[in-house]
């Protein structure tokens, strides 16, 4: 498996150089530049400007010192924000756009594999299985801004439950000397843990029984509240929780459906497979056999889908950040194009292409461990 790890790397390094030069290439391509946007600006301070900015350079040198930057950790400095570097806007935006983005594909994931195994095993032809067909085909069909629109015409204006937009109210946070920020990274690290420590639980303690499991479960949760209230931010984190929920439930809704409708039909073409059967002719029970044996199978077609439609929810998630004024990763990439911000849009667009990279190995070695066939050939591969 080392073996395997190492070439997948170095495959996943070379991409991402490749990835880097065209990346600059398109970008630079592009007509006009930052200082071109600048409006009522004299000749001779606009040619300063780009003097100042280096964008008078030649291309290739212009290339060779991102690169270097690049793989040195330093994007240089945004036009747009120049008492900031790249990195440090970065590091301000990500925590936004990873508590909307993770949260809300685990929750989807979670919900579409529970639900696509219950409608699948056994074949169920019933109200509730009809219900949960058409309510998957709605989300699966839906218009992402338009189910935002929606929503915030219902939640926000009518019934005034949710805020429209922003990521906090700003009189809870006057007097508070933490930042929203660390608020947020510390949530994302309770959420997951909390999947984490709910799976690994529910692994060790099941040869207990269901009420054991359930007891340790409960127990941990109420662990993860209890370090929340010593710590004392827990209504910092109400609030952003509140002003998340709109733009949570818009990326929830609109991805549960397609998943369920994987995994039940996944699960309805392997349920007459050999493996399946021989389970069964063992006498193990119907929830083992649909769980165990059947789901670790069925899941793999959604893995290879995830990984193909990831830069589209990624996208998903920087709309809704645009539409919502969710101050992610996504509203620092509209600004950058806006004005042309070559550093800004050059290191948004490069961390997108780390993460497409990095959620490739991972599929790759979630494939090898999940299905015995591929971990077989690739162990007879590398051997």
């Amino acid at each position: 498996m080392g073996r395997y790890l190492f070439h997948r790397l170095v495959r996943a390094f070379i991409t991402l150089v490749l990835f880097q030069t065209a990346l600059f290439l398109l970008i630079h391509a592009l007509p006009g530049d930052f200082v071109s946007t600048a409006v009522g600006l004299p000749p001779i301070w606009k040619k300063a400007l780009r003097t100042y900015l280096g964008l008078n350079l030649p291309l290739w040198q212009q290339y060779l010192r991102w690169m270097k930057g690049f793989f040195t950790g330093n994007f240089g400095r945004s036009f747009l924000y120049p008492h900031y570097s790249v990195t440090a806007l970065l590091f301000m935006a990500l925590p936004k756009t990873l508590l909307l983005l993770v949260p809300a594909t685990v929750s989807a994931w979670i919900l579409g594999v529970l639900v696509g195994k219950r409608m699948a095993w056994p074949p169920k032809h019933s109200l509730l299985n009809a219900s949960a067909t058409a309510l998957a085909v709605a989300s699966y069909s839906s218009f992402l801004p338009w189910v935002a629109f929606i929503l915030v015409q219902i939640f926000a204006i009518r019934l005034r439950w949710f805020p429209a937009q922003s990521e906090v109210s700003l009189e809870l946070w006057t007097d508070v000397s933490i930042s929203s920020n660390i608020v947020m990274v510390w949530m994302l690290a309770t959420f997951i843990a909390a999947i984490g420590g709910w799976w690994i639980i529910g692994k060790r303690a099941k040869r207990w029984g269901t009420t054991v499991v359930f007891a340790l479960r409960a127990l941990f949760l109420v662990a993860l509240a209890l370090a929340w209230l010593l710590k004392g931010w827990g209504r910092l984190a109400l609030d952003i929780l509140w002003h998340l929920a709109l733009p949570f439930i818009t990326l929830l809704a609109t991805n549960f459906g397609e998943i369920m409708l994987l995994m039940r039909t996944s699960m309805t073409l392997l349920r007459g497979e050999d493996f399946v059967l021989l389970a069964k002719a063992k006498g193990l029970d119907e929830s083992r056999v649909r769980d165990y044996h059947l789901s670790r199978i069925a899941i793999l077609p959604l893995l290879s889908r995830f990984l193909l439609q990831f830069p589209l929810l990624l996208l998903g998630s920087f709309i809704l950040e645009k539409i919502f004024f969710w101050p992610g990763v996504g509203v620092l990439l509209f600004f950058a194009i806006d004005y042309q911000d070559v550093p800004l849009l050059m290191g948004v667009l490069s961390l997108v292409g780390i993460l497409l990279l990095a959620s490739h190995v991972f599929l790759d070695l979630a494939l090898a461990w999940l299905d015995p066939r591929l971990r077989w050939r690739m162990h007879g591969r590398l051997a």
